[in-house]
């Protein structure tokens, strides 16, 4: 750099004693060190799984056969509150097992009281209230 270029503000810079005005090309500064790779926390351990809770009386298994089918009813809001109140302090127990335990008793209970099994039906169920009287088995008076 020339003289004329630098521009001046407070007079002689002292260190232009000590460095000269122009400097003899230098190499390219290196190259930055990569930053460092993060340090990922290694994968908390999974817990256990939970053991299933032991079964009492009222969970019996499903039946052998595994053929389901989903059935919707309506019932009155207390006894599906109770249900669930059943289901909550039962450990074991679900909703669904609880239904097929009562209604299993319930149809059992049936049979018991006709004496024989309840014979498969004839044809579909009719669908909405009933109208009129009350279903009654053939032959029944």
């Amino acid at each position: 750099m020339s003289d004329n270029k630098r521009r001046r503000v407070m007079g002689d810079d002292p260190l232009d004693a000590v460095l000269p005005l122009t400097q003899p090309p230098t190499e390219p500064p290196a190259k930055p060190a990569p930053a460092p790779t993060p340090q990922v926390p290694s994968p908390q351990p999974k817990p256990a799984p939970r053991k299933a809770p032991a079964k009492t009386a009222l969970a019996k298994p499903a039946p052998a056969s595994s053929e389901r089918e989903r059935l919707t009813v309506s019932l009155p809001l207390e006894l599906v509150e109770r249900a669930r109140d059943a289901v909550y302090w039962t450990p074991g127990l679900t909703l669904t097992g609880l239904v097929e335990q009562a209604l299993v008793g319930a149809l059992e209970r049936l049979e018991a009281s006709r004496g024989s099994q309840i014979p498969p039906r004839e044809g579909d169920i009719p669908v909405g209230r009933p109208v009129g009287g009350s279903r009654r088995a053939p032959g029944a008076s």
